[in-house]
């Protein structure tokens, strides 16, 4: 009689869960979230053509870009079109989140399901402060709307995937907790896949410390 007890006491003692815990949100135990800071022991600046990102990442279209450890990743097009960089070394899960540190004078942000065709992106210009939110679908543009916030460098932008709704988080500083600036529903065709990472153009973009994952 005294072993049976025991072992219910054994049975019923209670679970330690443990979650991990990331800035902005607190994640179900067990999702994946990944980062890269784009200092790179091989490359102090100017590290061309994209190869610096490593393997970890792809390169989307035309986008080329450059690495500096002081400064992050550049993006090197020159030109006003849509260039980014997805992680894809893990597939990551539907329900999504990308953040960033901006630290540029020209447009970038970052990007969550992105598949040739379809992606969300937040497309920031710091200096003026605020971002747009952009959804596209299949190729055409679903969403657009630009949302306000403090303006200046360095800046931290967040966005987030759950179901439907697409939250956009701003804040200025490099060590900041973004707060959302703006957010969309969609009741239309959807984003069904895709991978989170980074967005820019022209030659004035700079993005580091990135991180993404599952929510």
């Amino acid at each position: 009689m005294k072993r049976i007890l025991l072992c219910l006491v054994a049975l019923c003692a209670p679970l330690s869960i443990h979650a991990q815990m990331t800035v902005g949100y607190v994640p179900s135990a067990g999702l994946l979230t990944v980062s890269d800071s784009f200092i790179r022991a091989n490359c102090s600046s100017n590290c061309g053509s994209g190869g610096a990102l490593g393997s970890n990442w792809t390169l989307n279209g035309t986008t080329t870009v450059s690495l500096d450890n002081s400064t992050g990743v550049r993006f090197t097009d020159g030109s006003d079109s849509y260039q980014s960089a997805d992680w894809t070394a893990n597939t990551i899960t539907l329900n999504q989140f990308s953040q960033v540190t901006l630290l540029g004078t020209d447009t970038m942000g970052v990007v969550v399901r992105e598949t040739p065709n379809n992606v969300a992106y937040a497309k920031c210009q710091p200096p003026n402060g605020g971002c747009y939110l952009i959804v596209v679908v299949s190729g055409s543009q679903a969403y657009s709307s630009f949302y306000s916030a403090t303006s200046g460098t360095p800046a931290t932008v967040r966005l987030e995937a759950v179901g439907h709704t697409y939250t956009l988080k701003y804040c200025q500083g490099a060590s900041c907790t973004p707060a959302t600036i703006g957010s969309w529903t969609n009741s239309g065709s959807d984003l069904t896949t895709g991978q989170p990472g980074i967005y820019g153009n022209y030659s004035g973009t700079y993005v580091t410390n990135w991180s993404g994952g599952g929510l």
